[in-house]
């Protein structure tokens, strides 16, 4: 369980000439300094427009804390937006090498029509429904070690090997393996090389 920091700050401030003396917890003063830096002026000037905005408004730290929830649930959904999984499938639809994305947990993601094509033609299979239920893909590198490699190394990209079989025929190539943070989970995205 996270331990909530419940330890509070007060500030006095001048806001459109008047002293205000405003007390809130230091998450809330460390949203709305990030607000500030993303805006580039003072918090005093955002707490003054926010309550200008909302002059029937008793309660100011109160309006405060609903500013930067607000705030905050404004640009998580711009992140969850950002960076959906189904958006991160569709780039893949304009690679024109053979690509594919795994998740985290192993199981295909998403495929682009190059990578049908390159499947189809090394088994000879035109109906990709009975061939994606027989498909088996594994990359030579465990995805977890993939993942944590390049979240701490800082590389771009990782060049590895991998095996596709169905049945009893096996096929080996090498990619080149990117990071996508999805909103979900992450996800490596697999550009086939041969």
């Amino acid at each position: 369980m996270t331990v909530i920091d419940e330890t509070y700050r007060f500030r006095a401030l001048t806001i459109n000439g008047k002293r205000h003396g405003i007390r809130l917890e230091n998450r809330f003063w460390t949203v709305l300094e990030e607000i500030a830096k993303e805006q580039m002026r003072p918090v005093a000037d955002i707490i003054a427009e926010v309550d200008g905005a909302n002059p029937d408004t008793k309660n100011l730290t109160s309006l405060m804390r609903l500013y930067a929830l607000q705030w905050l649930s404004e640009n998580l959904a711009k992140l969850r937006a950002r960076t959906d999984i189904a958006k991160t499938g569709s780039v893949i639809q304009a690679c024109p090498s053979p690509t594919f994305i795994l998740s985290e947990k192993k199981k295909l993601h998403s495929f682009n029509a190059a990578f049908v094509r390159y499947v189809q033609m090394r088994f000879a299979q035109q109906d990709m429904d009975k061939l994606s239920n027989q498909l088996r893909l594994q990359i030579d590198t465990p995805t977890e070690e993939l993942i944590l490699q390049l979240k701490s190394a800082g590389k771009v990209f990782i060049h590895d090997g991998f095996t596709l079989g169905m049945q009893d025929r096996r096929i080996r190539g090498t990619i080149n393996i990117y990071l996508s943070s999805a909103w979900q989970e992450d996800l490596i995205i697999c550009h086939v090389l041969d």
